[in-house]
């Protein structure tokens, strides 16, 4: 499938759909701006700012429907302000497997093995690698 938004999405986009998948999965926390930058600076091991990720996440949904927003019931704690709850929507899904199975083919082209894969699953639960021993095929459980 030829698609500009496949073709266009960068590596901080990723992470940002991997990132909503994976919370809106383990519901121990909300899929908001603060829960997605934190997720990703632990899985990078680099500091990103909420800034970088609000601009990406407006790309997303905007741009891009690849995610769509809620907002939560309005908080005392946060002077009555409602919070952004993000979610994946299944275009945003499709193009994510998509990109994930390109970048699969890729390293197996190239003969790189992935020793981690198990680690990687444990991270992102969402994750269902398939034959990991022959191949990288990945796909995403449905929300």
């Amino acid at each position: 499938m030829t698609n500009k938004r496949l073709e266009s999405l960068g590596s901080l986009e990723l992470m940002v759909l991997l990132v909503i998948v994976k919370l809106s999965k383990q519901k121990k926390l909300q899929v908001v701006l603060s829960n997605i930058r934190h997720e990703i600076s632990i899985a990078t091991q680099k500091t990103i700012t909420s800034a970088a990720v609000f601009n990406c996440l407006v790309r997303l949904k905007d741009n891009k429907k690849l995610i769509s927003v809620t907002m939560s019931s309005s908080q005392e704690i946060r002077g009555g302000k409602a919070k952004q709850i993000y979610s994946c929507t299944l275009l945003g899904e499709k193009i994510l497997i998509e990109h994930l199975s390109r970048i699969n083919v890729l390293m197996i082209d190239s003969g790189i093995e992935v020793d981690s894969l198990p680690d990687i699953q444990k991270k992102i639960p969402s994750l269902k690698i398939k034959n990991p021993s022959k191949s990288l095929a990945v796909e995403l459980e449905p929300i």
